[in-house]
């Protein structure tokens, strides 16, 4: 028989008062009457029938300085209409409360309603914020008719929450996983169990990813019973307190065959895979999946979806073997093998940073640099870069794998103080000009050619707004994409360098 995870944590109790009080802490509930906690101004309109005193309790992770970021409001009384109840960002004025006596709420308080799932149950209403609160605010409950019942501060120091790894995010399926730092429920088979709200769903939670087994140290995957109407995931599974998310039954898509890629592309499961010497560039098709990438007797790595992955870790001129197993939103897990042969050792020149903007002088201190992501040297003579206007051919000069070399004018100072030198020792390849008429900061294509007229990198037209930041591509290994760049953080460039936060 599992043991069975409790449905909700111990809650939230708050002592009656004479004003809507503020909770703080989580293990007192709101008992009270409607007349003590109505403001006397207007006069207190009369109490719903059977509902003389309810009781408020709030439902979330511990702290001493307030309510969690996720919680459950739930309000013990006859006679209530679940779908009164609101809760809301910030204190009411009297003119707000006032409106929600009235049942009419301005436009300037329906923007502060919370999007919330409100549900009667067993003499008792429940309401469930869809998303997580602002850590430190004040929020309010109320009720349509009524007014103000609670306010409710949040703690600035809440537990930290746990996302799912799958399914994506906006994406409702009758399983989750998640994958916490440390400890997972253990490497057993055991299963936990219980019931999600609203509309007592069965639930279990198994060791692992899915079916698999596998990761079953490091994750675990929460499973609901199929059903239309989504439920509401739990607060809390094995002490941690999760990210607010929602479970139903999943449309099951087919799974689909390895796909027939164009050479030189290679299958690797449901992607087309453009293999190199030390890395291999994979482009997902088909619906997004869960992917747990083995090698040989190494522990699975997951590999979250995304329409770009670097397979990195390839022996120039060796095969490597690998094992597939993608998880589909439905929970179906599909086994793939695959064999992915490297290239030999080659010289890849990329262009991997891009300073259009300098704080110094325009042309002068405008710089591209080049970074040689290839396991062989690249001799850069008759190679060219090219933009709208142009191209400008690189003089002999040799790059080692791994070194960055930057392309510059004649003009350059690489001592200028108001713009980040370069690393020691970098190398400086200077050119008649960089682009017709220097770099654009409005933003332009940059192609870098090789002798042969192929194009080997590039980077696409970016705006450079802000004088002496760069853009700079987030991993050297990614294609030639806009999602493949951003604007470098403080102090705004790294020349002849990695990029320390990346």
């Amino acid at each position: 028989m599992p043991a069975a995870i409790p449905k909700l944590p111990s809650p939230l109790k708050i002592l009656p008062g004479l004003r809507p009080l503020r909770a703080a802490g989580w293990c007192a509930a709101c008992v009270f009457t409607l007349s003590s906690c109505a403001p006397p101004e207007p006069p207190t309109p009369p109490e719903p029938p059977g509902s003389a005193q309810l009781e408020l309790r709030i439902h979330g992770a511990p702290s001493e300085l307030g309510v969690s970021r996720v919680i459950r409001i739930e309000v013990l009384g006859e006679g209530l209409d679940a779908g009164e109840w609101l809760l809301i960002e910030g204190a009411l004025s009297a003119y707000h409360e006032r409106r929600l006596r009235e049942r009419s709420l301005p436009d300037s308080l329906l923007s502060r309603v919370v999007p919330s799932r409100s549900w009667a149950e067993e003499g008792a209403v429940w309401l469930a914020p869809q998303r997580a609160l602002a850590a430190g605010q004040r929020y309010s409950v109320g009720v349509l008719g009524l007014g103000l019942v609670q306010e409710l501060d949040v703690s600035p120091a809440p537990p930290e929450l746990l996302a799912a790894a799958w399914p994506p995010p906006g994406v409702v399926g009758h399983e989750q996983v998640y994958c916490p730092a440390g400890v997972g429920l253990g490497s057993g088979p055991e299963a936990l169990g219980g019931a999600l709200a609203p509309g007592a769903v069965p639930f279990e939670v198994l060791p692992g990813v899915g079916d698999t087994g596998l990761l079953a140290g490091a994750c675990f995957t929460l499973r609901a019973a199929p059903r239309e109407e989504p439920s509401l995931a739990p607060l809390e599974i094995a002490g941690h307190w999760l990210e607010v998310s929602e479970l139903a039954a999943a449309l099951e898509r087919p799974t689909p065959e390895p796909p027939a890629c164009p050479a030189p592309l290679v299958a690797l499961g449901p992607s087309c895979t453009e293999v190199f010497d030390r890395f291999a560039r994979v482009s997902r098709v088909g619906p997004p999946s869960l992917w747990l990438l083995e090698r040989g007797g190494e522990e699975p790595e997951l590999v979250r979806p995304g329409a770009r992955w670097i397979l990195r870790g390839l022996t120039p001129g060796e095969a490597l073997h690998l094992g597939l197993t993608a998880l589909s939103v439905g929970g179906v897990a599909q086994r793939y093998s695959a064999r992915i042969q490297a290239a030999a050792p080659l010289g890849l020149p990329i262009i991997s940073e891009v300073l259009a903007n300098p704080s110094g002088p325009e042309r002068a201190q405008e710089w591209v640099e080049l970074l040689n992501i290839g396991a062989a040297e690249v001799e850069l003579e008759g190679y060219t870069l090219e933009d709208g206007g142009g191209a400008v051919v690189l003089p002999a000069a040799r790059l080692l794998p791994g070194e960055y070399a930057l392309l510059v004018t004649e003009a350059y100072d690489a001592s200028y103080p108001f713009d980040v030198p370069p690393a020691p020792g970098t190398q400086l390849i200077r050119l008649p000009e960089l682009g017709k008429g220097g770099l654009s900061n409005a933003g332009e294509p940059l192609l870098l050619r090789d002798p042969s007229g192929r194009a080997v990198s590039g980077v696409p037209p970016l705006k450079s707004s802000k004088d002496g930041q760069s853009w700079v591509r987030r991993e050297p290994e990614l294609p030639d994409e806009r999602e493949s760049f951003v604007e470098h953080p403080a102090p705004g460039a790294s020349p002849g360098g990695p990029t320390p936060s990346l």
